[in-house]
């Protein structure tokens, strides 16, 4: 008799259970994805980081979570498995949309880029619109001159332009729109998301027709105390100028814009002052009546020759009585411009316990311009508190001030601008090394 025998076994999935948390704060963490490695089989977190999913002893569960680090947990004999998770670099996949929330990049519907704290600071910059140049795909950035001090110019987000109006983004700190956006201390700014298209900015209606730049400022972590100081200076310099004409100097009427002083000749000589009777002026020649005080450089070619330049004319000057050489001064427009100083100091306190987080920052920022006697002071303070009621419910409490000065502020306009006034309004020969050593 010949007996076969086949035994079949089964393996029985056993029921696993267990709390997701929050490495260092303890929180329960809901939404958190739980998969059995290889399989089809998953779970979710519950609004108390409960979770329940069939596994079999020697399979492997892997926890994730947007934000988090992925953590992985070999199934043993217990059934109960507790996992904490730690923030992780996957933080950079998420961006703030509307009211604050957060998503995750990939699911959105729309366009939409983050722009984190490292990227922002690099160079200490003064403001947002700076600050995001060249970090975001369709942004255009049409900047303010650096003499314009307290300016930035504006944003165009790439979907959110219109042929009849000129309106900036919707500027959106920690939930709450703002006004000027130049008062944003950006040592302060923990990330900056841009909304691109009307499927983004729904939410905040017509204020949003041109886009929306969300910003969060920089919170405190629970269970951690800390003191920031930093500092920082950078230089501004005209990078850029036209080139300029350098053939012919200052005047209307061509060569005859020059006369010799002979006094007798063309008035008498009692309709000048005695001191210019001495002899210093005599056969010298000068720039003639109006040609001397000429916007345009219409006057005669430049020869390199003596004659009597206009701070050669007063008693006292120290070039009383001195000739010059009549040729151009080819870096005369460059050298009206000062080297601009940002210097930017800030103080940060930052603590937490288990229920609550606090911060306050001071910064600020003195700025000389790069245009003679032009400067600006501005202080910025900025704080934030948050408690946690119940695990549910949360309330946060923030304020940012800023007060500046600003001295020598200009409209810059068209009768106004600095280089358009020397693109057409400028004598060629005119040393503005003397003009400064002149100007008290």
């Amino acid at each position: 008799m010949l007996a076969l025998v086949v035994q079949l076994s089964f393996a029985q999935g056993k029921v696993i259970t267990g709390v997701v948390t929050e490495t260092g704060t303890g929180e329960a963490l809901p939404g958190v994805n739980i998969v059995v490695k290889g399989t089809n089989t998953g779970a979710t977190t519950d609004f108390d980081g409960k979770y329940t999913i069939k596994a079999d002893k020697g399979q492997t569960l892997e926890f994730s979570y947007v934000g988090y680090n992925t953590v992985t947990k070999k199934v043993g004999d217990s059934n109960v498995i507790n996992v904490q998770l730690k923030e992780g670099s996957k933080l950079e996949q998420v961006v703030v949309t509307a009211l604050g929330i957060k998503r995750e990049e990939k699911t959105l519907s729309y366009a939409a880029q983050q722009v984190k704290q490292k990227e922002l600071n690099v160079t200490h910059n003064d403001n947002i619109k700076t600050a995001i140049a060249g970090k975001v795909a369709g942004v255009q950035i049409n900047g303010q001159a650096g003499s314009k001090l307290g300016k930035s110019g504006k944003i165009r987000i790439r979907g959110a332009i219109s042929l009849t109006s000129d309106d900036d983004p919707l500027y959106v700190l920690d939930g709450v729109p703002i006004d000027n956006p130049n008062d944003i201390d950006m040592d302060n700014i923990a990330s900056v998301d841009v909304l691109k298209g009307p499927t983004a900015t729904a939410l905040y209606g017509q204020r949003a027709a041109s886009g929306v730049v969300v910003l969060q400022s920089i919170k405190a972590k629970k269970g951690a105390f800390s003191v920031e100081l930093g500092t920082a200076v950078t230089m501004d310099k005209v990078a850029y100028l036209p080139k300029y004409q350098n053939e012919y100097g200052q005047g209307y009427d061509g060569e005859d814009s020059f006369v010799t002083f002979n006094p007798g000749t063309i008035y008498p000589s009692f309709v000048y002052p005695t001191y210019w009777l001495g002899g210093e002026f005599t056969n010298q020649r000068y720039l003639y009546k109006w040609n001397n005080y000429a916007d345009e450089s219409w006057g005669p070619k430049f020869d390199g020759e003596d004659y009597m330049p206009w701070y050669a004319w007063w008693p006292d000057s120290p070039y009383y009585g001195q000739t010059a050489k009549y040729v151009a001064q080819p870096n005369n427009v460059k050298d009206f411009f000062n080297t601009g100083v940002y210097n930017k100091s800030n103080v940060a306190i930052s603590g937490g316990g288990d229920k609550f987080t606090a911060r306050f920052a001071y910064s600020r920022l003195n700025v000389n311009g790069i245009i003679p006697s032009t400067d600006m002071s501005k202080n910025y303070v900025n704080s934030n508190f948050s408690y946690d009621i119940t695990p549910k419910l949360k309330v946060t409490l923030g304020m940012n001030l800023t007060y500046s000065k600003i001295h020598g502020d200009f409209n810059d306009d068209y009768g106004n601008q600095t280089t358009g006034s020397f693109n057409s309004w400028f004598g060629r020969q005119l040393d503005t090394k003397k003009m400064r050593e002149l100007k008290d």
